[in-house]
């Protein structure tokens, strides 16, 4: 079953680091105002939110200068999708090749 837009909003609930929880719903508070649709909501918020998880609980958005790390956050993205997906060439969805 997917995962709805208020289970999304409520692990963003449970974020200890206070201003990357902030800074989600802050996030979100500008999709609404833009009247971006719940699946779009769900899935940038719930992709937000799985990067606070990958930094850590001790680094806020605000610590990461480096292009190193969201780099290593979009591969680790790219395999999951792949292993989803079954595909099995990698340059189909790396779209860090081009960065």
């Amino acid at each position: 079953m997917p995962e709805k837009l208020e289970t999304v909003l409520k692990h963003v609930e449970e974020i200890r680091n206070d201003v990357n929880r902030q800074l989600i719903k802050d996030y979100h508070k500008y999709l609404i105002s833009r009247d971006t649709g719940t699946n779009y909501q769900k899935d940038n918020v719930k992709l937000i939110y799985m990067f606070t998880k990958f930094i850590g609980e001790s680094k806020t958005f605000y610590d990461v200068k480096d292009s190193e790390t969201i780099v290593a956050f979009l591969d680790i993205r790219s395999i999951i999708i792949i292993n989803m997906k079954g595909f099995t060439d990698l340059n189909f969805i790396n779209w860090n090749i081009h960065m």
